[in-house]
């Protein structure tokens, strides 16, 4: 679309290089694709706001579940 020529190839370790910082915390992932405007631009905002909305749900009942180790380590310390 914007014609953008790439980036000369990685010479060496790629994991040993700076890169795009990318988000670790899957709210703050959600947050930034929501704040964003390319992919809207491919997808359409209905699309867009459908994927947040349900990945929402899906970071929403991740955190809120507490999982079998955490509830067995919870019972051993009670």
């Amino acid at each position: 679309t914007n014609e953008i020529a790439p980036p000369a190839p990685l010479t060496g370790d790629g994991y040993e290089q700076e890169g795009v910082p990318l988000p670790t915390r899957w709210p703050v992932a959600l947050q930034t694709f929501e704040d964003g405007d390319v992919l809207k631009g491919y997808f359409g905002e209905l699309w867009c706001d459908c994927f947040v909305k349900a990945r929402s749900h899906e970071c929403d009942s991740h955190h809120f579940t507490i999982h079998a180790l955490d509830y067995e380590w919870y019972l051993r310390t009670a």
